[in-house]
């Protein structure tokens, strides 16, 4: 919640901005030097314009780079996907990350800004590649969820990517604020006060406790505000002249042992007092005696994380928070690099360009159209369908259709639900055909007299993840429906359980859609 707030009270993107950054001068160091190139010759100064995307800047850096040859072996040969851009702040390696986010919204511009920079330094390296364990431990997730999560192709979204990505940053705070001693041993405490009927079975506020080493044992009186450090203290004043006899090295003291819970892999360790932890609590409930072990701290080396080699992404989205830092009401259009969808008040509307699929399922003299519906949860929001046409391998419409239903008003969590759909071919001399826009009421009269069956259905979400409205082609593959039988009802709303395309590209069935493409996103 803290994060969301922080990110709300950030300065909008537009032109309320004290300071203009319609083009901004960036000095890009290139690969060229590890190259066996100096570093003179690895600088390339770009002026890049505010509105660009990060993609649209690794795309003019490339053809820069190429038109004045500079590493040409390096730059004919790979493309822009194949490196990554880096900065640096504050002694950290930060990744430009997103690549659709517009140049002049990311993090690094105002650091630079706020420390009065003429010019930005950005690094292009090679894009690094996944080790084969981390390969081989994504295998694995992959088996367990019985799908490829990380196949953009199949889930046209980076989400679980760019999640884990933007979680390196508190994952590696967290790491280095970590106390390792108390992290292994992990003990079980509670910040409750001690019931009262607890404080009655505790003898003017001390309790005897048992420690055990090797084979002999000492049964010592502390008080249940002592912490376990405090119990090492005294076990240890009162067995000073028994320490050969318990077998404890004359080289070791107190600060090199633990309390450990007879039995069991718990540990009173921190400076808690003994009345938190639960053990002590649960002997004193059940009027037990308390026995604990004297032993070594387990080795914190064995507790370590294995790190993955990734810089920090970008620490900004480029998504402003409210509609009143995106609405271009009041604003000078040409500074303003993110809408708000409330401002779309235009219908949303999609192109149909066609299905094909490898092997053509046995259904023969039966038409086909595809049925468009959005859904927001299991509500219906609004439902276009194509004429229809000949089932075949490959099946062309290009038309577009237009919902009942204005932009402004898609709620997040949007699904595209496209289904094909067959029917028996109506015998009628004058069927309507080819491609519309404007309506569907004729297709609806030539298909109302027939029984239709839903064959394939496939699912996309129209808002993406970072709530960004989604723009450009789509090839999606296709589910095949269920069969449903009468005693049966596992199939129902099984078209609306995932939003994920099939994996099986070789022998689903495919349909091409194109979405409305937007100057701003």
């Amino acid at each position: 919640r803290e994060e969301i707030r922080r990110r709300r009270r950030k300065k909008a993107f537009t032109s309320s901005s004290s300071t203009s950054m319609d083009q901004i001068t960036v000095d890009f160091v290139l690969p060229s030097a590890a190259r066996g190139g100096s570093s003179s010759d690895s600088l390339l100064q770009l002026e890049v314009a505010g509105n660009w995307t990060v993609e649209q800047v690794k795309a003019q850096l490339w053809m820069k780079a190429v038109a004045l040859n500079f590493c040409p072996d390096f730059f004919q040969r790979l493309s822009p996907d194949h490196c990554i851009l880096l900065y640096q702040k504050k002694g950290n390696i930060c990744e430009i990350y997103d690549k659709h986010q517009v140049f002049q919204t990311l993090d690094c511009i105002r650091y630079w800004r706020a420390l009065k920079k003429e010019a930005g330094r950005i690094q292009l390296v090679h894009r690094p590649q996944p080790t084969d364990e981390s390969l081989q431990y994504q295998r694995y997730l992959n088996h367990l969820i019985g799908y490829d999560v990380t196949d953009v192709s199949n889930v046209h979204d980076d989400e679980l990517e760019f999640t884990r990505r933007k979680l390196l940053t508190p994952r590696r705070i967290e790491l280095s604020d970590r106390d390792p001693k108390l992290y292994s041993m992990d003990p079980w405490v509670t910040r409750k006060q001690l019931p009262e009927h607890l404080l009655t079975k505790v003898n003017n506020g001390y309790i005897l406790v048992v420690i055990h080493v090797s084979t002999s044992s000492q049964t010592i009186k502390v008080s249940i505000d002592d912490t376990p450090s405090q119990v090492l203290s005294s076990f240890f004043a009162k067995t000073q002249n028994k320490r050969v006899l318990l077998g404890i090295p004359d080289n070791m003291c107190e600060s090199d042992f633990v309390l450990r819970v007879c039995g069991r892999e718990e540990y009173l360790y921190g400076e808690k007092p003994l009345q938190d932890f639960n053990w002590i609590r649960q002997c004193l409930k059940g009027g037990e005696e308390i026995h604990l072990v004297l032993v070594t701290p387990p080795d914190p080396e064995l507790d370590l994380v294995q790190k993955e080699d990734w810089a920090q992404v970008d620490d900004c989205t480029g998504v402003t928070g409210t509609h009143e830092q995106l609405t271009i009401t009041e604003k000078d259009h040409e500074r303003v690099f993110t809408i708000s969808m409330w401002d779309c008040n235009r219908k949303f509307r999609m192109k149909v360009l066609g299905i094909d699929i490898p092997t053509l399922p046995k259904v023969p003299d039966f038409a086909v159209f595809v049925e468009a519906s959005i859904f927001h949860g299991q509500q219906l929001l609004a439902q276009e369908r194509t004429t229809s046409k000949t089932f075949n391998e490959e099946v062309l419409w290009n038309c577009w259709l237009e919902f009942n239903i204005k932009i402004k008003d898609l709620p997040k969590g949007t699904r595209l639900n496209l289904q094909v759909i067959c029917g028996k071919q109506p015998q009628m001399p004058n069927s309507r055909g080819g491609s519309y826009y404007e309506t569907t009421s004729g297709t609806c009269c030539l298909e109302g007299k027939t029984k239709n069956r839903v064959l394939y259905y496939v699912n996309l979400l129209l808002i993406d993840h970072r709530s960004l409205l989604r723009q450009g082609e789509f090839i999606l593959h296709m589910w095949k429906m269920p069969e449903k039988s009468e005693e049966s009802s596992s199939s129902i709303n099984a078209d609306k359980l995932t939003s994920a395309t099939n994996p099986d590209k070789a022998s689903s069935m495919a349909v091409a859609i194109s979405l409305d493409k937007y100057c701003y996103p």
